[in-house]
């Protein structure tokens, strides 16, 4: 993956002057997957083939300041968390994230636990129907739980909770990239042990109750 910070060549059509090609490969002879000039910071660029070929041109007439560009060799992509809180971000945030990703997070709580997920930023390619780019949730272990977020607009504070276990997943698409997302997450754990007048945190009717089921019943109707 290769991330430009600094950017500033001479502008011209079709980038005849001078410019940045980005190959997926060893040599110029592999596929070309972008060719850059002017000031405009290009997109990030990730290799299929675990390689990347760069040219840059320049003539002999305008001349810019360059550019500055960095790489990362397999970047973090989701994973299963098992830490009782933290952040999660997509590959380069906020610098931008690449084309065609699919990172998934696995957090486990406990049965009567919650997990907590708080979206403190999110700047994803806009589309009708979310399409393209998007973050889902799933309030289970895989996308085939219940499915209870679904974004691609640019948006945050947003904050969703699950019971037990939750499934993240974001998705990039070969065209168009924005910034990414952050949020954080906390998983906490609730207690069954209530006194008798009382139901506990995230028990079912009567699970808590230390009395008899008439009990039970009356405490119900009241």
């Amino acid at each position: 993956m290769s991330l430009f910070q600094d950017f500033d060549l001479e502008s011209s059509t079709n980038c005849a002057s001078d410019s940045v090609e980005i190959f997926d490969g060893p040599t110029a002879q592999t596929q070309s997957i972008g060719t850059y000039c002017g000031t405009g910071l290009p997109s990030v660029r990730t290799s299929k083939s675990g390689q990347l070929y760069i040219v840059f041109k320049s003539n002999s007439f305008v001349e810019g300041r360059g550019f500055q560009a960095y790489f990362q060799k397999n970047a973090s992509c989701g994973g299963q968390l098992t830490d009782s809180s933290g952040t999660i971000t997509s590959p380069g945030y906020p610098n931008g994230y690449s084309e065609d990703l699919t990172c998934a997070w696995s957090l486990e709580g406990t049965t009567n636990g919650n997990i907590t997920l708080r979206l403190t930023d999110l700047s994803l390619e806009i589309t009708d129907n979310c399409l393209y780019d998007f973050l889902d949730v799933y309030d289970g272990t895989c996308i085939c739980s219940p499915r209870i977020l679904h974004l691609c607009n640019n948006t945050s504070n947003v904050t969703v909770t699950t019971q037990g276990n939750m499934y993240i997943l974001f998705k990039s698409d070969e065209s168009v990239a924005s910034r990414g997302f952050s949020a954080t997450y906390e998983i906490t754990e609730t207690t069954n042990d209530c006194p008798e007048w009382t139901y506990g945190l995230g028990c079912s009717l009567c699970s808590c109750i230390r009395d008899s089921s008439a009990s039970c019943d009356a405490q119900t109707e009241s």
